[in-house]
């Protein structure tokens, strides 16, 4: 199995469950999900993308550019008077979708390359 399938399976696992627990109306895993997708997903593609040399580093960006693509998609709602959430989340998820394939599309460094 290639890097593409890998990530494409790895990708639509996490969409499954993360949509079937969605789907439960228990009001905290609904939050906590939330919560987590705000936090990790929008900026992981972009931060991978970077090729950082250190994991650290690697999880800090994709957090630091997860919270500003919310608090970016939350402010133009707001100072715009259309907020609803399905629309944020649906920004947020084509923000994922964006910072995934382009984390793809790149080429790996070899190790010869610094």
């Amino acid at each position: 199995m290639n890097r593409y399938q890998t990530m494409t399976t790895l990708g639509a696992v996490v969409l499954l469950i993360f949509l079937s627990l969605m789907a439960v109306e228990v009001a905290w895993v609904r939050v906590m999900l939330a919560v987590i997708f705000c936090v990790a997903l929008p900026g992981s593609g972009w931060a991978v993308t970077m090729r950082l040399k250190d994991v650290g580093d690697t999880l800090a960006m994709s957090v630091m550019l997860s919270l500003s693509s919310t608090v970016l998609v939350a402010t133009v709602m707001a100072v715009g008077d259309f907020f609803n959430v399905f629309l944020g989340f649906g920004i947020l998820a084509l923000i994922t979708v964006a910072g995934v394939i382009a984390a793809l599309g790149k080429k790996p460094r070899h190790a010869n390359q610094g």
